[in-house]
Order: C-alpha cells, then structure tokens, then sequence
C-alpha cells in the first residue's frame, strides 16, 4: 500500500470494496517481535501521513472474514498500525493483515478529513506545503488524538491534511507540546475536506487560560453561532462552543 509520501494523504477513504477473495495466498503473521511470512498486503511502518492514515472499507467484510471467519458479517474499517484508528473497545489488532487496526462499522460513524491550516497574520501559510516527495517536511508541529483517549494518537507534520473517523466521538490536537507548555496558533483555519453528510468532526484544542477568540465563517449559507456543547453535538456540524 502507498505508505510513503507525508503531501499525497488520503481524502477519506482511501477504497471501499465488496466481495474480496484470498485464494493462495501466505497471509503471514506479525507479532510485537516483528513479522513472519509474507502478508498478502501490507502497510510500511514510515514516518508519513500515507502511512498513518491509510484506511480500508470492508463492506462486507469479506476481507476481515477471509483471515478470521469468526467474524460476525457486516462493515469492517481496516485502518492503519498507530493507535489513533483503535477508537473504541470493539476495535483490535489484526496480526493477520500486518498488524494494523479493524473495527465494526457503525451507523453515524464514517472517515472524514479535515485540513488544519496554522496561519500567520497576513493568511499565509507559516508552513510550505511541499509537492515533490524528496522535499517534503516531516517535523512534527503536535499530534491528534481521539476521545477514546489521549494515548490513541497521531502526529501532526508540517504538510496538512488529517483523515480519521469522524461521528460519535471527537479529536482533541495539541500544537508542539514541548517541557515549557504548548504552543497554541493565533490564527488557524479549519477546513473540511471531505466530510460526509450527517456527520459531525468535534474538534477540540487548548490556549492559555483566558485567551479570546474571533471566528469567522467562509461559506455564507453556512451559521456559525456562539452555544453550548449539547447543542454543538445535535447540530449540523455548522456550530461552535466552549467546554
């Protein structure tokens, strides 16, 4: 699987497939030891958004079913090896498929990508978005984590563009944590990508204690109104608040 570019990342869903057979092939095994055999595909471990993010729909599971029948059938995510695919306590470890991570998918829950663009006050990007493979920046800028837990996470590079499940749950991104604190960006533009319909990304972050805000909307058929989290989970993704 692609795994080695941090500018060419998944949209979303990187394929979304239906009735896969595996006939003849060495599924291999892999184990914290390392692998053994030779996996029918496989995910590079690198340092790249390609290879965090990568993610594969098994919408009949036929995928999942091939390596383990015990599998109950239905719609399975295969994502990637880091912890920030493991979004809930029915999602596991797959040693068959290289060791990455598979969960159930259920209703309202779907990948998503959002583009966290850190600005300066001019709305030019601090970071050059590299286009040639050989150029591109990895520094890592923070990491993002899901809500299942702060442990359940991905690094943040330089080169925009984060894919991850989006619907039921949230993510929470902390920018360059370092021993004196965090550095949190005075100007940030969040854009959505890709994110399907009836589905909501609740995105979280930290300032300093009193720190104040202007937000401001792109789209002019779109609301972005001052309420409560409550009313930010019900809503149409269009809604802000503070917790």
């Amino acid at each position: 699987m692609l795994s080695h570019s941090d500018v060419y990342k998944p949209d979303k869903t990187m394929m979304a497939t239906k009735q896969i057979k595996i006939i003849g092939s060495d599924l291999g095994i892999c184990t914290a030891a390392g692998c053994v055999g030779n996996s029918y595909f496989r995910v590079d471990r690198q340092h790249t958004g390609a290879s965090w993010q990568f993610n594969w729909e098994d919408n009949d599971g036929s995928v999942v079913r091939s390596v383990d029948p015990s599998r109950p059938a239905g719609r399975y995510l295969i994502g990637s090896w880091v912890d920030w695919w493991n979004v809930d306590a029915n999602c596991w470890r797959e040693n068959l498929l290289s060791g990455i991570w598979v969960c159930p998918i259920v209703p309202g829950r779907n990948v998503s990508r959002l583009d966290m663009r850190v600005t300066s006050a001019n709305a030019q990007s601090f970071f050059t978005i590299p286009y040639e493979w050989a150029t591109m920046d990895t520094t890592r800028i923070g990491y993002v984590s899901n809500f299942a837990g702060v442990d359940r996470s991905m690094l943040i590079t330089k080169t925009e563009g984060t894919t991850g499940v989006a619907g039921g749950s949230g993510w929470y991104v902390v920018y360059n944590p370092s021993a004196g604190g965090y550095s949190a960006p005075k100007r940030l533009q969040l854009y959505a990508v890709n994110l399907p319909r009836e589905n909501q990304i609740y995105w979280t972050s930290c300032w300093p204690a009193g720190t104040t805000f202007t937000i401001q909307r792109t789209f002019s058929w779109s609301t972005c109104l001052s309420t409560p989290v409550v009313p930010v989970r019900r809503g149409g993704g269009d809604a802000w608040g503070r917790g």
